[in-house]
């Protein structure tokens, strides 16, 4: 009877990994500015975008107010509180209801502490921040091995430890985007994956999916089945969109390499905690690429 009830609750703990929802629940999406106007007219497409598809609200953080010196070095003026709010409502006149402009204004702190206030004040669903986070800063430039200090700190910290799924934006592209690459690094994926793609692309978007060499052959079965249920799910709703699953596995690095040669395409992996140092392997793959990034939190 023991090994029956103990069936039972394996089955059900696996159906309910297993279940696709078409559904996003985000209620508050943090998006940091930094000085890069192009990155910055992206980051309020994807707000106009995201206010259509889902019942967000959006708090702007302009987090660079312990750069300005080093921004009148290299000649960048940096927009002033007033100047962001006059932007803001200036571009979404009629709906500025909806947006809350946030700046914690203190000189001496860094970008990430100002970030982990707000954070630690708001319940955030969705971080989008442009990487490297300033271009003028050298300790956030772009290097080998880092994205640089900010959006290092925001992968280890908000990904990994406080489960927030992350927007990276390294280049202003259109939105919807009608090209995405999936990495599966595991067989157990987000369930609310479909809802956060219908979310970003358009309708007769083509998805791409990779698995990782992570992914052992038996759950090759599982992911299958996953997108055979996503498909069947979009047709059902009569949504062009194409999923194609791709054959022999790779690594995230190979993956972000692949992505090198087509860069308007939108990256999509999720993070995995049982890959020891998975933060720095994560930063390491996406410095050589300039693909936009959605990075999922790790599976509890």
């Amino acid at each position: 009877m023991d090994n029956f009830e103990n069936s039972i609750k394996k089955f059900q703990e696996i159906f309910k990994k297993s279940r696709v929802s078409d559904q996003i629940d985000i209620k508050n999406i943090l998006l940091v500015l930094d000085e890069t106007e192009d990155r910055g007219d992206f980051i309020f497409n994807l707000v106009e975008q995201l206010n259509e598809r889902t019942n967000a609200s959006f708090i702007f953080l302009l987090a660079v107010r312990s750069y300005r010196s080093q921004a009148g070095d290299a000649n960048i003026k940096l927009e002033t509180l007033p100047e962001l709010i006059t932007r803001i409502k200036k571009r979404f006149s009629g709906e500025k209801e909806l947006f809350n402009v946030a700046l914690i204004p203190d000189e001496k702190e860094t970008p990430f502490n100002r970030m982990k206030e707000l954070i630690q004040k708001r319940k955030i669903d969705l971080i989008v921040i442009p990487a490297p986070f300033t271009l003028f800063a050298q300790e956030e430039e772009q290097k080998i091995a880092s994205l640089g200090t900010t959006i290092d700190q925001v992968i280890t910290e908000y990904l990994f430890k406080w489960r927030i799924p992350i927007y990276l934006v390294l280049k202003a592209q259109k939105t919807p985007v009608k090209d995405i690459k999936v990495l599966i690094r595991s067989s157990i994926f987000q369930n609310d994956f479909l809802g956060w793609i219908i979310a970003l692309i358009e309708d007769n978007a083509q998805i791409d999916v990779y698995y990782s060499k992570l992914v052992e052959e038996k759950e090759l079965k599982r992911i299958k089945s996953f997108f055979n249920i996503i498909q069947n799910k979009l047709e059902e709703d009569n949504k062009k969109i194409k999923i194609q699953l791709n054959q022999g596995p790779i690594y995230l690095k190979e993956f972000c390499s692949i992505i090198e040669k087509e860069p308007d395409s939108l990256i999509v992996f999720q993070a995995i905690t049982k890959i020891e140092n998975d933060a720095e392997v994560i930063t390491a793959s996406l410095c050589p690429q300039n693909s936009n990034a959605l990075i999922f939190p790790p599976t509890e």
